[in-house]
């Protein structure tokens, strides 16, 4: 989720908002359009502004905002950074949207989840800094991660961090009954159906079905059911990565070994997390400093692995969330702004921040920083957490292409594949029911859908 990877980690996106203000923004374009939609300075031009004196607007969920926003000022005094918490992505982009069709308000940076870039890039509402960010930025991120903010011919946002898919675990548990941590998916469903046998108030985990899970986890099986060029786009969800998925996930939902009338985020399942009801939790990277938030009474009894394989021995990941910094087509200080974003992003005072509050980077050479990889986290037992991150960043596939209406697509997965999570249909005729409805809400917004 950045996700709201930090304060209140990604939930599913809730349909009564999403309908009343996102749905409209794709070809239908029921905001007014900006005139410059790409910024072509140069790395003087933003020199010279980042020494102008000028208020930049930065929206953001996270609580290291305003402390990397103070260090940007203290190095760069003419500059002042106003920032407004807006208290998560779905918060975010809805009032982001509402300020783009009134034409005002408009924020001139604003911390975007990878998945939603290709939404608002649609409407041409973010800035493309192509051409300067390619030469100025894209050497600092791995191809993998780069590709999360390139759609649609340009670039649409920089990367801040990152959430590789990986295994958080309960080693108490896992000791107490006889299980080794899994390495393949296949052991995973052998601990599953061990530790409900031995205890039925006990779960491998719990699951009552989340559009970005489920695609971190079709994307690690291999699959690639999104794709786009122009208005051209492809959707197929029985592709073999995501049949892979259905076939292991849908095997555990169907013999109850996971929990699936609880939600991620609910205190139900945060007293889980903290008692061993669960034993283990699926999420992206971001789940260390989630867990020290939300289940703060549990310091010292998780752990962190890599996330099990379809094949004993590959090597194959996925991201689940992460995000960027994004310019609105609408801010009047492009040159500043991206100024901010390439500071946020690749300074090294900025990644001191991020580092210390547990974060995980999206810079490869904070990554590959010793500083980074050998620290201990003291929430996961003083495990250097760090490096199995930085070993899932690099196993993560590439090719991955989210939806350009990602959002509308999870605003309608309770309807669809939440049934399979309900155990009233399979979850391949879930995963089906869902393909039916994003063609057919693709077909209304003009794509010629395949």
């Amino acid at each position: 989720m950045g996700i709201n990877s930090f304060t209140a980690p990604l939930r599913p996106w809730k349909p009564a908002l999403v309908l009343a203000t996102v749905i409209g923004m794709v070809l239908t374009g029921c905001a007014p359009q900006p005139k410059d939609t790409v910024f072509d300075g140069t790395q003087a031009d933003v020199h010279k502004a980042l020494h102008t004196r000028t208020t930049i607007d930065f929206w953001s969920w996270s609580p290291q905002a305003a402390e990397m926003a103070k260090a940007f000022e203290k190095e760069y005094p003419d500059i002042t950074v106003k920032v407004t918490n807006v208290g998560g992505s779905d918060v975010a982009y809805t009032k982001l949207q509402n300020a783009m069709k009134a034409g005002s308000g408009i924020p001139d940076v604003v911390y975007m989840e990878y998945l939603a870039m290709p939404q608002f890039a649609l409407q041409n509402s973010l800035t493309d800094l192509r051409p300067y960010a390619e030469e100025e930025l894209s050497g600092s991120f791995s191809d993998q991660v780069w590709s999360q903010v390139e759609t649609r011919g340009g670039v649409y946002g920089v990367p801040l961090d990152s959430g590789p898919l990986v295994l958080y675990y309960r080693p108490d548990v896992f000791e107490k009954f006889g299980i080794e941590v899994p390495t393949t998916w296949a052991e995973y469903t052998r601990a599953a159906e061990k530790l409900h046998t031995a205890d039925p108030a006990r779960y491998i985990t719990a699951d009552a079905g989340d559009g970005n899970g489920a695609a971190a986890m079709i994307w690690q099986a291999g699959g690639q059911p999104f794709s786009s060029s122009g208005d051209e786009l492809s959707v197929d969800l029985s592709d073999s990565g995501t049949s892979a998925y259905a076939e292991m996930w849908g095997g555990l939902l169907h013999k109850g070994v996971i929990d699936n009338k609880v939600a991620q985020w609910s205190n139900e399942w945060r007293r889980g997390m903290a008692d061993g009801t669960y034993a283990t939790w699926i999420a992206g990277a971001w789940g260390g400093s989630a867990l020290a938030s939300h289940v703060p009474t549990a310091s010292g009894k998780w752990r962190v692995a890599r996330i099990p394989q379809y094949t004993a021995g590959a090597n194959a990941g996925s991201l689940s969330a992460g995000s960027g910094l994004t310019v609105p087509a609408g801010s009047d200080s492009k040159a500043a702004a991206a100024g901010f974003v390439q500071w946020m992003t690749t300074g090294e005072a900025a990644a001191d921040i991020w580092v210390k509050a547990g974060q995980v980077p999206a810079a490869e050479q904070v990554l590959a920083s010793a500083a980074w990889l050998e620290r201990k986290d003291p929430y996961l037992g003083g495990q250097r957490a760090n490096k199995v991150y930085a070993e899932a960043t690099a196993s993560v596939r590439p090719g991955w292409q989210y939806l350009p209406f990602e959002p509308y697509a999870n605003s309608v997965f309770s309807d669809t594949v939440g049934q399979a999570f309900a155990r009233t249909t399979t979850l391949r005729e879930g995963l089906q029911a869902w393909e039916r409805d994003i063609v057919g809400y693709g077909k209304e917004q003009g794509f010629t859908v395949r």
